[in-house]
């Protein structure tokens, strides 16, 4: 138990010098400004984020996938087995 102890003034003291020095772990840094690519596909500021940095590199955004493809996606994630043909 001490140990544990030891450890959370431990990050404690880290994360209050960080804090002085405004030296912040990347997790509470702001986001960068971007402009909006599209009032459409810029719907919130980190799709702003990820048009722009698709733009920058030369990439697009796929094209919206079709009931089908989403409904085996959900499948995949929820459950890791795809749909039954007969629930697709």
């Amino acid at each position: 138990m001490r140990r544990v102890q030891s450890h959370i003034l431990y990050c404690a003291l880290i994360f209050q010098s960080a804090a002085v020095a405004k030296d912040l772990p990347w997790s509470f840094a702001r986001l960068p400004s971007m402009p909006a690519a599209s009032p459409v596909a810029a719907a919130a500021r980190i799709d702003q984020l990820i048009a722009t940095r698709l733009r920058d590199s030369g990439l697009s955004s796929a094209a919206e996938a079709d009931r089908r493809t989403l409904l085996r996606r959900l499948s995949f994630d929820l459950v890791g087995l795809p749909p039954s043909p007969g629930a697709v």
